[in-house]
């Protein structure tokens, strides 16, 4: 299930994926009530140029020189660092609920300093480059816009092209050599600490399971639509907002 660099739209869910992409089915969205909603497409990894880690980089004076006082010349297109980010929204344009048109959503973006923006599928995913400083609050722009736009409050969450990455490789689970039909990942706007982390009851949806690591919950579950392990019972738990995808 390794997240590639980018969400292509070549699979829905009730297609069954090939051999060869079984390892990278993304994450479907969860709805806002007790599961999820529709898969989004595989990542493709041939396709992967948008998340590919290609980062635009400054050139920063060089030691020796800063201490003799020497200018160099900075170009204004590699002076800051932009980097690809992710944005995924919870429970948008599923089953009738939440509509958003994914062109006003990219404009959203766009609107607030962002570059290079794409969506894939109409699910809630968009992929942008950005400065540090303005993804960091990006999340809360949105969701803010989507609000005094649209008057639904959806939940985004935002990850690096590289965690993304870092999370397919990571899955315990998959290592266990768990069905990858049963597996999800929860991707958490805040980090929970340990004692956080505890108030999840592992008893509490039996037949499922579940680990916490870092800002992700990886899931192992029978059915997305019975399982307890829903959005209302981890935000509740753990005071925060998520979304999964799988």
């Amino acid at each position: 299930m390794s997240i590639a660099a980018t969400l292509s739209t070549e699979r829905f869910e009730g297609h069954p994926l090939p051999p060869t992409c079984r390892r990278k089915s993304a994450y479907a969205d969860v709805s806002a009530t007790a599961g999820y909603g529709d898969k989004i497409s595989t990542f493709d990894k041939a396709k992967c140029a948008d998340l590919s880690g290609s980062f635009f980089r400054g050139h920063g004076q060089d030691d020796a020189d800063a201490r003799k006082g020497i200018k160099m010349a900075r170009s204004p297109a590699t002076a800051k660092k932009s980097e690809t980010f992710v944005a995924l929204l919870r429970g948008i344009n599923v089953g009738g609920k939440n509509m958003l048109p994914m062109k006003d959503l990219a404009r959203m973006f766009e609107k607030a300093g962002c570059s290079d923006v794409k969506n894939y599928i109409q699910s809630g995913n968009i992929v942008f480059k950005a400065e540090a400083k303005i993804a960091e609050n990006i999340s809360d722009i949105i969701v803010k816009e989507i609000d005094r736009r649209f008057e639904i409050h959806v939940p985004v969450v935002v990850r690096t092209a590289k965690e993304l990455h870092a999370v397919a490789k990571s899955n315990p689970f998959l290592k266990m050599g768990v069905d990858e039909n049963r597996l999800h990942v929860i991707f958490l706007k805040d980090r929970p600490n340990a004692k956080q982390a505890q108030l999840l009851d592992p008893n509490r949806s039996p037949g499922d399971s579940f680990v916490v690591s870092g800002g992700e919950i990886f899931l192992s579950i029978t059915s997305a639509a019975t399982t307890k392990l829903n959005n209302a019972y981890r935000d509740s738990k753990l005071a925060t907002v998520s979304t999964g995808r799988n």
